[in-house]
């Protein structure tokens, strides 16, 4: 079932990306229904990042919601460090985030679910 979240990525070069040239961590930002995460890949050649808020649309009932001009407004009142890497997430793409209830149990016979395949996104 839909949640009202919407996720997008987006891996770029790091000497392509302002102000994370040392960026050799894991970094987070959490806000109220927002949160933005940047991390290195490929020994640091790559970054990634992934901005995660919840949809005011949806909250309304509106069937189209998660679109480019949300991610702005859901990140507006961020640090300048966040406001200064949105530009560097695909903005062509997002996902709809979905949830489900709990199931009661993982395994079957001889398949086990384990860690990402065990549970939706959120």
């Amino acid at each position: 079932m839909p949640s009202g979240y919407v996720a997008y990525r987006g891996t770029f070069p790091i000497s392509a990306v302002p102000d994370v040239s040392e960026l050799n961590d894991v970094i987070a930002w959490l806000g109220p229904k927002c949160h933005f995460v940047q991390y290195p890949l490929r020994q640091d050649e790559m970054l990634n990042q992934v901005a995660v808020f919840r949809s005011p649309p949806f909250d309304a009932g509106n069937p189209e919601w998660g679109g480019p001009e949300e991610l702005d407004e859901a990140f507006a009142g961020c640090s300048d460090a966040v406001k200064r890497v949105l530009p560097y997430l695909w903005r062509d793409r997002h996902w709809q985030m979905a949830d489900r209830n709990p199931t009661e149990n993982w395994i079957e016979g001889r398949i086990v679910f384990l860690g990402d395949a065990a549970h939706p996104p959120l």
